[in-house]
């Protein structure tokens, strides 16, 4: 995977974010519906990012081969949590859940 610095500048904080490809995605509406491991690993690491800085929004990543980047904003957290729980439940990836179920408590 290919990391890219962002600056914010909401928050004046530089982040380093994964770029990740949307695989044929025709818009970024629909990319909580990626059932990608990278996508939701990205999503993870920015919330818990986000819950230990503060911040109102917090980058998830870049979009490979474009300017764009995906964000979040703190309204949301708790519905993508849910989201990511579902997703690493199915994969079978128990130490993400635990961390996801522990950030609910920061939200």
């Amino acid at each position: 995977m290919h990391w890219t610095e962002h600056y914010d500048e909401t928050n004046g904080l530089t982040w380093e974010i994964p770029e990740i490809a949307l695989d044929g995605l025709d818009s970024l509406e629909g990319i909580d519906r990626n059932r990608s491991t990278e996508v939701w690993t990205a999503v993870l690491s920015a919330i818990y990012n986000a819950v230990h800085l503060d911040c109102a929004e917090v980058p998830v990543f870049a979009v490979a081969g474009s300017d764009s980047v995906v964000t979040l904003q703190r309204a949301d957290f708790a519905e993508k949590i849910e989201r990511a729980i579902e997703y690493f439940l199915e994969v079978e990836e128990y130490e993400a859940c635990q961390c996801l179920q522990d950030l609910k408590k920061f939200i």
